[in-house]
């Protein structure tokens, strides 16, 4: 299922917003899209698993100006490799980073709500969101 009421139908409350490049604004997610960035506001810490049939690729349309996107993969991609569709009309693409990482004999990463630009030759990582400035409208052809 794309809806997110059933994705999420057992918290207690959630919220699912995407952004609208036309209106310039938030709206509410109706369906999950593959390749979309979406905010997702919880009350509660959860992890949520997603079942169905595994699709081989997916066509995703951009518009003029900012884009919210997400990198659906099993693997890191480089920029260079997953904005191909896209290689001239691109001009910037901005990581929002949100998390607090330990690892063993590390001190530990703390990010949060920062933002990083990213390069051709940068890895975009699955599961993170993307602010994607376009020139003119293109689109992405991907597979995970």
């Amino acid at each position: 299922t794309k809806d997110p009421k059933e994705i999420f139908a057992n918290l207690t409350y959630f919220a699912v917003y995407e952004w609208d490049p036309k209106l310039k604004t938030y709206v509410t997610a109706k369906e999950l899209e593959p390749g979309k960035g979406y905010w997702v506001f919880v009350l509660e810490d959860v992890n949520v698993t997603i079942r169905g049939i595994p699709f081989c690729e997916y066509n995703l349309t951009l518009e003029q100006g900012w884009n919210l996107i997400g990198l659906h993969a099993e693997w890191t991609k480089t920029v260079q490799t997953y904005l191909k569709g896209v290689k001239d009309e691109w001009a910037y693409l901005v990581q929002y980073n949100n998390y607090i990482k330990f690892e063993v004999d590390q001190p530990p990463d703390i990010q949060l709500g920062g933002f990083a630009s990213l390069d051709e030759g940068d890895d975009m990582v699955p599961g993170l969101g993307f602010w994607l400035f376009l020139r003119q409208p293109g689109s992405i052809a991907a597979a995970p």
